[in-house]
């Protein structure tokens, strides 16, 4: 009676781990995303509703709703803030990238998130915080993401 044992080096499937690695990537992105817009964005109180309106292209971006009502008595100045607020997706697959940027230019807002706003009787005291809040909820997001196994092809049949 004999018996051989032979192990063999298994082939690693590059392209469909680096298919299936862009859609986690892709998807983790927008999920971290909503999650840094529901936490930052509603710490910004609506007053005429500019500021929490320079979310809005970043939101838009990731099919994320953020309800903005100005007060009945102020002007609505949302459009205002969507023009001074952007926001984008930054995917370069070549290179590994997945991120997201938002920037805004809206002078109350960022006196508000600093607290340096000279303006009187503020409905909510400043600083809003709300890149602190954004970051925490986006590393909750991040804390619990994992990248998909090794996909394995041996003998023509794909393991993972």
């Amino acid at each position: 009676m004999k018996f051989t044992a032979k192990f063999q080096l298994p082939e690693l499937n590059l392209r469909k781990f680096k298919q299936q690695l862009d859609r986690e990537l892709t998807d983790l992105l927008i999920e971290s995303a909503i999650a840094w817009l529901q936490a930052g964005s509603f710490k910004v109180p609506v007053w005429s509703g500019a500021a929490r309106s320079t979310f809005l292209d970043l939101a838009s971006r990731v099919n994320f709703s953020i309800g903005i009502s100005p007060v009945s008595t102020a002007p609505d100045r949302r459009s205002l803030g969507r023009s001074q607020g952007t926001g984008e997706l930054k995917i370069d697959k070549k290179r590994g990238i997945y991120g997201f940027v938002y920037a805004t230019t809206l002078d109350h807002l960022i006196e508000n998130e600093l607290g340096v706003s000279s303006l009187p009787n503020l409905i909510t005291p400043t600083p809003y915080n709300f890149r602190a809040a954004a970051l925490r909820a986006w590393e909750q997001v991040a804390i619990k993401s994992s990248l998909p196994g090794l996909v394995v092809t041996a003998k023509g049949k794909v393991f993972q």
